[in-house]
């Protein structure tokens, strides 16, 4: 019983040393969001929006550059660019 509580300790502590311990000061993850749709588009807003609520149900962990108006790929290099 006691080595099957010690083996729960050790376990508990490694997961706090990877999981727990570097999300506390990891800098935010940014990620990139590109649609063809130009800014005024309801496609680009809803997207824009989602955006937002992403950075704000994770509290800032996560942010997403949104890039409207196929500023960062064109239309026909859409999937060549997530590949």
């Amino acid at each position: 019983m006691k080595k099957f509580f010690t083996i729960g300790f050790m376990a508990l502590a490694v997961f706090s040393f990877f999981v727990i311990a570097p999300s506390a000061n990891a800098r935010p993850i940014t990620l990139t969001y590109s649609t063809f749709f130009p800014p005024t588009h309801i496609q680009a807003q809803t997207a824009e929006a989602w955006c937002k609520e992403v950075e704000k149900r994770t509290e800032g962990r996560i942010r997403v550059q949104f890039f409207p108006g196929q500023t960062l790929t064109r239309a026909p290099q859409t999937f060549e660019a997530i590949t």
